[in-house]
């Protein structure tokens, strides 16, 4: 008798994780939908190859923000799964800390150090996956998503440069730095995780949030830069990854059947 009794606390306290998938959440605002999100980013550092030993004058990466636009078309396959298509826009960015002492590039001061970041990097592309309903009741809905990415650059080539103003006034040459896609082709293909949430505002239309990465090993981008010296130059090898993770928002809009 108390085992039954037990068994039956049991089955109160479980039933709603185990009819989570009785829910028509999904069912509803998965079955046709189109999803706009923005994506906020942390892209990786740039990769540095120096010609010359490591010293106070030099070159620094840091880690930078990316931004994305999607545009997704979701497609319900069963109470499970949906697919995915959709284009993304985007711009990725670097950031670098640059370095002189007075003794390496006389300006009058007391040596140089600033950091920048250039937005030279957008792109556009294509996306296509798959996305499985984890947990959904009547208002709320946790999903994880597989898709994968084509990627191309909007221009062959970015390049850009740091310049000052000494003492006397005529601007100085500190740096210049160029960037060419990757010899393979201008398509990359990478794939992206992505978990989130989704809370149901009307039977059509619900607010997702997400946490989100997209990851290659292989630059999409090659460079080169030069460091500026009166009496030295110092000469170096860039390369950018397409490796950035971080939030994504927007809203799901579901289609009249």
């Amino acid at each position: 008798m108390k085992t039954s009794i037990h068994l039956s606390y049991l089955l109160l306290l479980f039933a709603p994780i185990i009819t989570f998938g009785q829910s028509t959440f999904q069912d509803n605002l998965f079955k046709k939908s189109f999803e706009f999100s923005f994506h906020v980013l942390n892209a990786q550092p740039l990769t540095i190859s120096k010609n010359y030993p490591t010293q106070e004058n030099d070159l620094t990466p840091n880690n930078s923000f990316s931004f994305q636009a999607n545009l997704i078309r979701h497609a319900r396959l069963n109470s499970k799964l949906s697919i995915q298509t959709g284009i993304i826009v985007g711009v990725s960015s670097s950031k670098f800390t640059l370095n002189l002492t007075e003794d390496f590039r006389q300006l009058g001061w007391d040596g140089y150090n600033d950091y920048f970041t250039e937005y030279e990097f957008p792109y556009i592309g294509l996306n296509i996956g798959l996305n499985y309903f984890i947990f959904s009741n009547e208002k709320n809905l946790i999903s994880g998503g597989l898709s994968v990415c084509g990627i191309g650059n909007l221009a062959p080539g970015y390049g850009f440069g740091v310049s000052a103003s000494g003492t006397s006034g005529m601007p100085k040459e500190l740096l210049t730095a160029r960037f060419g896609v990757k010899d393979d082709g201008q398509i990359l293909i990478l794939p992206q995780l992505e978990i989130g949430y989704h809370r149901m505002i009307s039977p059509r239309l619900s607010f997702k949030g997400a946490f989100v990465g997209a990851f290659s090993n292989k630059n999409y981008l090659n460079g080169s830069y030069i460091i500026f010296g009166d009496n030295e130059i110092l000469t170096g090898k860039l390369g950018k990854k397409f490796n950035q993770f971080g939030i994504s928002f927007g809203i799901v809009f579901a289609l009249k059947k």
